[in-house]
């Protein structure tokens, strides 16, 4: 019998719970906010989780979360006959791998959501036999019966950033594209989903007033999830280098939502997809002229990127 249980944080895309493994006892635990029907000791409480893990004869464990908050859990667990699974399932997790601790040597599976991340964490001193690649199947999107979010008072083209406000890199190339293409277009919006820090939304407004585009970033609400932003924009605009965020571009295609994104580790999502632009990474020149070919404009410098 396969008694899994599957630990979360509040940084999880809850698309990522709609793609749980199979299990004959499955049991969902958020470290950061545990349900109260369910009583489970402190994370960093070792002797806690082992004989609670003992206890409740759990056989496999899932890693949703970093390994910062769960190494204690991953400890216990190893101590016990119970499989580990570590998934990287957002931009945190690949983060909490990219220099290799000795936490990892108590995971059994390391799970990528692609051949390229697999790669990179070849190229590392985890083991080649503990990587696997599980890409999520995503067949149609789950919109939600609600309308999307309200843009109403914006009437340019909408383009829909695949980073989170946390990733600072990408986003940063994410809104520099969106600039160029504002001083083309003063109407076009760039919309940003996930949670934002306060230090997230300084740095947003930082870079919005930089580069002269103001009222160009908009912030979804937090309640709001992937799918339903994806009826109200025109593009999703995908600038990380690696595609830590598989699972909303999964659904984004799903969609048929126009996607344009770097080459190279894209390819495998995007290759055959008619409706993905794949330009030179790291480019914003090649982003802009890439997203003004796929958004009608009339405006009379709308050539002044191709």
């Amino acid at each position: 019998m396969k008694n899994a249980i599957i630990l979360i944080d509040n940084q999880l895309d809850p698309l990522w719970l709609h793609h749980l493994p199979p299990a004959d006892s499955l049991t969902v635990i958020n470290l950061q906010n545990p349900s109260s029907h369910i009583n489970v000791p402190y994370y960093h409480n070792y002797p806690g989780w082992r004989r609670w893990l003992k206890n409740h004869r759990v056989t496999h464990l899932y890693l949703y979360t970093s390994l910062s908050r769960s190494h204690i859990i991953l400890t216990a667990a190893a101590s016990l006959p119970v499989t580990t699974i570590f998934l990287l399932t957002g931009p945190a997790h690949v983060r909490s791998l990219s220099k290799p601790i000795a936490i990892t040597r108590y995971l059994d599976t390391i799970s990528c959501p692609s051949h390229s991340l697999a790669r990179l964490l070849r190229q590392t001193n985890i083991p080649s036999r503990k990587i696997i690649v599980e890409i999520p199947s995503v067949k149609t999107p789950l919109f939600a019966n609600k309308p999307s979010v309200p843009l109403s008072a914006r009437q340019g083209p909408v383009i829909l950033a695949l980073p989170q406000p946390s990733e600072k890199s990408a986003l940063r190339l994410a809104t520099w594209t969106a600039a160029l293409l504002h001083h083309v277009n003063p109407r076009l919006t760039l919309l940003i989903s996930g949670s934002a820090a306060f230090t997230d939304r300084v740095r947003l407004r930082d870079w919005q007033f930089n580069w002269d585009s103001p009222n160009m970033i908009h912030l979804a609400p937090t309640d709001t999830h992937w799918p339903d932003l994806l009826p109200a924009c025109d593009l999703v605009l995908a600038a990380a280098t690696q595609p830590t965020d598989v699972i909303r571009l999964l659904y984004a295609r799903a969609a048929h939502t126009p996607i344009v994104a770097p080459q190279g580790p894209y390819d495998e999502f995007l290759r055959e997809y008619e409706a993905a632009t794949l330009v030179t990474p790291s480019e914003p020149r090649r982003f802009a002229a890439a997203i003004l070919s796929r958004t009608k404009t009339d405006h009379p410098n709308s050539t002044a990127y191709g």
